[in-house]
């Protein structure tokens, strides 16, 4: 087996292979980025109510949540992760498409669903390649790595679709999403699947087998952990595309250029500190970091709901 770390600085196919990694996150938060708030701001000039709006985005977070464990078991069990990617790429573009092009309610319902399906899966399938490359004592710095990349790219591209939003059409940030899925798709072909360890990516230990769905359930720790991050999403999930709404309906003149901002300040601030939680993380301990996380997410819900201006 080979060794647990590796050095990110080498030459060779393992570096080539995480610089590709870099772009499939960046490209992956371009595509991912026209299924927020931009959904919302499109909606409502379609005449959806904000009832409606708020439902459709809780079906999608529900389907995503629901499809969690499934799609770790899928991850697990493939040993070609880009496949899973491949499929979930034209899952994604079909679905925006259907969003831009289809605004009725089945229809826009199915382009939801097909993002909530394959949100999870794409994420796990990320993580678990990043595992294989680099081993666990490597992996606080390639998560941390994931990220900024995954917030540069939702900061860039909620930018442009913002202008391209306000200046050219609503429907423009579901094109441009669309269209970014063949970029991501070239960024992952240049992942070199012989460098990602099968079994280092799924577990680490060869001679451990896959454990079984009750040993799961009886886990307590696990599930409390589990129930913490359900509680974090539940919370966490609407909040942007309802503060979009509700901007995008006292200011509707200007709500693309709001909607952009309000993704691009958090993932920009994403992408400065991304690194260095990763290291704090180690230090630290995840705990900690996690705590703050919860604190800010109360600061967060209770801000937005009393700011009334952009």
């Amino acid at each position: 087996m080979r060794s647990e770390a590796v050095d990110e600085t080498q030459p060779g196919r393992v570096a080539r292979s995480q610089r590709a990694l870099d772009w499939l996150n960046f490209f992956i938060a371009d595509v991912e980025t026209a299924f927020g708030p931009f959904v919302a701001v499109w909606l409502s000039s379609q005449g959806w109510s904000q009832g409606a709006i708020g439902l459709l985005i809780s079906i999608n977070t529900g389907i995503a949540l629901a499809t969690q464990m499934p799609a770790g078991w899928l991850v697990d069990h493939i040993k070609h992760k880009r496949v899973v990617l491949g499929v979930s790429l034209a899952c994604i573009a079909g679905g925006a498409l259907l969003i831009a092009l289809f605004p009725q309610t089945w229809l826009v319902g199915l382009g939801e669903a097909m993002h909530g399906v394959t949100g999870g899966t794409v994420r796990l399938a990320i993580a678990a390649i990043g595992l294989g490359l680099v081993g666990h004592k490597a992996y606080s710095r390639r998560v941390g790595r994931n990220h900024r990349y995954d917030s540069i790219g939702n900061a860039a591209t909620a930018g442009s679709m913002g202008v391209a939003g306000h200046f050219l059409s609503l429907q423009a940030p579901f094109f441009i999403g669309a269209g970014l899925c063949v970029p991501a798709a070239i960024a992952m072909f240049f992942i070199s699947g012989k460098e990602i360890d099968p079994t280092r990516a799924r577990q680490g230990k060869k001679d451990v087998k896959a454990g079984r769905w009750r040993d799961l359930l009886r886990n307590r720790p696990l599930m409390m952990f589990a129930l913490v991050l359900f509680l974090f999403q539940f919370a966490n999930a609407s909040l942007l595309p309802l503060a979009g709404e509700r901007l995008a309906a006292d200011h509707a003149g200007q709500s693309e250029l709001v909607t952009a901002a309000l993704v691009v300040v958090p993932q920009l601030v994403t992408a400065v500190i991304a690194t260095w939680i990763a290291r704090r993380s180690d230090d630290w301990g995840r705990r900690v970091m996690l705590a703050a996380a919860l604190g800010a997410l109360l600061l967060r819900s209770v801000l937005f709901a009393l700011a009334v201006s952009p």
